[in-house]
């Protein structure tokens, strides 16, 4: 069976500097590029699991 590409469309999106480099950090502890990992919650999110912002 052979796959068939799927098309593609590049999302950008803009977040406060010290969130960016906690989604950089939490990316790397997995080995993710930052994409995979957004991915990776995208695919958690719509799987059912929620996530809550810390307040700290």
């Amino acid at each position: 069976m052979v796959k068939r590409k799927q098309k593609q469309k590049m999302i950008r999106f803009l977040v406060p500097v010290e969130d960016a480099k906690k989604i950089e950090e939490e990316a790397a502890k997995l080995n993710l590029s930052v994409s995979a990992f957004i991915r990776l919650l995208i695919k958690q999110w719509s799987d059912g699991i929620r996530f809550e912002r810390r307040e700290g």
